[in-house]
């Protein structure tokens, strides 16, 4: 017998994303950067520089160069983030049946953390599973999300809210993960397969973990099989543990692509990557994402379109791009599972 079913009590669910933009035009895009760059988790300076970047610098410059990148991912449902994430909720909220209510929440967009969280809790729910959806752990993303729900939660008196942390090495993830590429290879017969990642600039990376110092700006990690809370040794292994449990014939390797502004960023760049695996005689590439549960702006626009177009502009080349996991009946199993559990502990 479930949890809910012995206290007859609703167990709410929340499935965190990042966010999108709520339309692809200009206006919309400068909306959302305002929002998600101000965020001191997101740029770690105090608030007169990182005004003075997002208001001086970004906000004036990007926001018309992002709409045309989402205009061209956008699907006539809407962004595909968002679309899938409502698609995966749905799976899930099958999955899980009427003793829950699962819900999806944004960092940054609608809908917002506080706004379902104070939904759920006016519905009589007593008991939240914040879920973010970000497999390695980054103040940025999990670290925000996390301060965001803690804080609504001490405006909610009696509610409990349990905040899953990163789930990159859990097994069954990994063998998810590991299923669907060799599913996308098994007619593509590739010569190397690169693991990009999202980057974050050294210092964040630095001041997470200390450790990383000497080896954030180089083409290795010396910390990706321990325990680390260093956001770029968690990727690494990933990687390692995806080539471990699929036992692929073939070279994988690991990079960090989306950086943004003249500040180091974790090494080595996946534009950087590709012109040298090129030079190595590699021609025949397939691309994953691990750290994006679902396919967005940075997947499809940043490296599908913009990055694989590049890779295929070169002679005799051929590119094959690995989906995320987006709503796959397996990942809303995954999902569903990890919640029950979650739901047995007091």
């Amino acid at each position: 017998m479930s949890v809910e079913a012995q206290d007859n009590q609703k167990i709410g669910v929340i499935l965190g994303n990042v966010g999108s933009p709520e339309a692809p035009d200009t206006e919309s895009v400068r909306v959302y950067l305002k929002q998600f760059l101000m965020d001191p988790f997101i740029i770690d300076l105090p608030w007169p520089l990182r005004a003075f970047l997002v208001y001086g610098i970004i906000l004036p410059r990007r926001p018309a160069k992002s709409a045309e990148a989402y205009q061209k991912i956008w699907t006539d449902k809407g962004s595909p983030l968002i679309v899938y994430t409502e698609e995966l909720v749905q799976g899930v909220q099958e999955k899980l049946g009427e003793g829950y209510a699962v819900k999806m929440a944004m960092g940054v967009g609608n809908p917002s953390i506080p706004d379902v969280m104070h939904e759920l809790a006016g519905q009589g729910i007593q008991r939240i599973i914040l879920a973010p959806l970000f497999p390695q752990y980054a103040n940025a993303t999990t670290g925000g999300v996390t301060h965001v729900a803690r804080k609504i939660q001490k405006q909610i008196p009696g509610l409990q809210v349990d905040i899953w942390s990163a789930f990159y090495k859990e097994p069954d993830y990994v063998r998810l993960w590991t299923d669907l590429i060799k599913k996308h290879l098994a007619d593509y017969k590739a010569d190397a397969l690169l693991m990009s990642y999202h980057g974050l600039p050294q210092k964040q990376v630095i001041k997470a973990n200390p450790g990383c110092a000497d080896c954030v700006g180089t083409d290795t990690c010396h910390r990706k099989y321990e325990d680390s809370n260093c956001y770029r040794a968690q990727c690494y292994a990933t990687t390692e543990l995806i080539k471990a449990e699929g036992g692929f014939q073939l070279p994988i390797h690991s990079s960090f692509q989306s950086r943004l502004g003249r500040a180091a960023w974790a090494k080595p760049y996946t534009d950087e990557v590709l012109p040298k695996l090129y030079e190595d005689g590699v021609r025949h590439l397939a691309i994953a994402c691990p750290a994006f549960v679902t396919d967005c702006l940075e997947t499809l626009e940043e490296v599908e379109m913009g990055l694989g177009g590049d890779w295929l502009a070169q002679e005799g080349t051929t590119f094959k791009m690995i989906p995320s996991l987006n709503a796959e009946e397996a990942w809303a199993s995954l999902i569903s599972r990890w919640v029950q559990d979650e739901a047995l502990q007091a």
